[in-house]
């Protein structure tokens, strides 16, 4: 993508938030839930002991933020496709979030694993390696290329589920086809 090109894309966005600004919501809902959200786990660790209750507890909290954020932003990429299209946004938040919203979740976990994957490589590296800095280096550009070089590839996957209606994995194909072409 050119500057110029990029240029135009914010303006564009820029245009269509300005004449709808009712997308800015579902954006700010998710904000506000994430802070609370946070809030409420970091008063609850103090009451957590154990440290399986810590564990139960973050497994369960980063399972319910994802939830939350597959279903908000299946709604979100629904509106926005609405305003894009020109049409009305009336009720397109909710029968879009309703529709996609576990798709959406499937993609986040998905990412999320293959994101894991990358600090549990650099742990099993960092017991390899005996030098810290040799180790630094190389977790480093192993998650340098792992998370921008690979992970990028499934930027567009929730976008294609929505848009496009599609499952998982062909979302997942596709947001790899688009980002090879594209970029």
């Amino acid at each position: 993508m050119r500057i110029e090109q990029f240029i135009q894309v914010c303006k564009k966005s820029g245009e269509d938030i300005f004449r709808n600004p009712l997308v800015l919501i579902p954006g700010a809902v998710l904000f506000l839930f994430t802070f609370v959200f946070s809030k409420i786990g970091g008063n609850l660790g103090y009451l957590l002991q154990t440290t399986i209750s810590n564990v139960i507890w973050v497994v369960f909290s980063f399972l319910i933020f994802l939830l939350v954020g597959g279903f908000i932003s299946a709604g979100l990429i629904g509106v926005c496709l609405r305003v894009v299209q020109g049409k009305k946004i009336e009720k397109s938040f909710f029968h879009n979030a309703k529709k996609y919203w576990f798709v959406n979740f499937l993609v986040l976990i998905v990412m999320w694993i293959l994101i894991f994957a990358v600090f549990l490589f650099n742990f099993i590296l960092r017991n390899l390696i005996n030098s810290p800095e040799v180790f630094r280096a190389v977790a480093l550009i192993v998650s340098f290329v792992w998370l921008i070089g690979f992970v990028i590839f499934f930027t567009f996957s929730n976008f294609f589920v929505v848009v496009r209606d599609l499952g998982v994995f062909s979302a997942i194909k596709k947001s790899f086809s688009f980002v090879k072409k594209e970029y």
